[in-house]
Order: structure tokens, then C-alpha cells, then sequence
């Protein structure tokens, strides 16, 4: 599932940034209640899907806007470091997201080597679950 951004077509994945001293996780979860979660849904009660296992780690070396999935030897201070979780959803599970955002269901063939609409990241998702068991058996 990706976020549209308004009527252009922009794609994103839910997530952002931390919180000084918060775990990966948490930050995570925070992010998901805040982009994807139910309005009737109080932040005390469990969340209805489960972070699972990171699946990669993206780099910005500097204010450039390329990203690597590998830290360049060269760079000792990064920019920017985004780590990419696999995400646990129920058979059945209600989203809200904000009135200039749509969530969109795209398949992987689609996402597949297709960097030029969703970017470096996005589109390496296909290969990252290609060893993973993601549906329920």
C-alpha cells in the first residue's frame, strides 16, 4: 500500500522521521497511527497490524537527492538513513488517511524496476520480498 499525494502523482510510503530517543519501532507504529489509523481507534488501544522484520536500509549521503542501498565508504556522517519494515496486516482492516492523500493497492509487477515513476526505493520492493513469506498460510 502506498500514499498518493494529492492529484499528481507522487507515491510514498508511510513513515517519517524519529523522535530523539525513540526505538525504530515505536517511531514506526507513532507514524502509522498518525497517517493510517482509524479515527475511532484511541492511542491506547493495540494497533491492528504488526511491524515484522526490517527488509533494507537506504542512505543519503549528502543534500543530493540519490539515495543507496549501501552506505558509500567515503561517508562518515550521512544525511539521511531510511529503513524500510515489513508490515503485518489482519484479513480485514480499516485506514484513514488525509483528505489530500489517497492509499493505493499497487501490484508488485508494477512496482517492479519502474524507477522512474516510483523511485529508487519503492521500486526495489518487489526484490526485497522475493525471499519472504508475506501472505498467511
Amino acid at each position: 500500500l502506498l500514499l498518493k499525494i494529492g492529484s499528481h502523482q507522487i507515491f510514498r510510503l508511510p513513515g517519517g522521521r524519529l523522535r530523539p530517543g525513540e526505538t525504530e519501532e515505536d517511531g514506526l507504529r507513532r507514524k502509522l497511527m498518525n497517517k493510517l489509523a482509524a479515527p475511532d481507534l484511541k492511542e491506547d488501544e493495540p494497533l491492528p497490524w504488526e511491524v515484522g522484520e526490517e527488509l533494507a536500509t537506504w542512505w543519503r549521503p549528502n543534500f543530493d537527492s540519490r539515495q543507496y542501498p549501501y552506505l558509500p565508504v567515503h561517508v562518515t556522517r550521512p544525511k539521511e538513513c531510511r529503513k524500510l519494515f515489513l508490515i503485518h496486516l489482519p484479513e480485514t482492516c480499516t485506514f484513514a488517511v488525509a483528505k489530500n492523500h489517497t492509499l493505493v493497492a499497487i501490484p508488485f509487477y508494477e512496482l517492479y524496476d519502474n524507477q522512474e515513476r516510483y523511485g529508487p526505493v519503492i521500486s526495489s520492493i518487489p526484490i526485497l520480498l522475493a525471499g519472504k513469506s508475506v501472505l498467511p498460510l
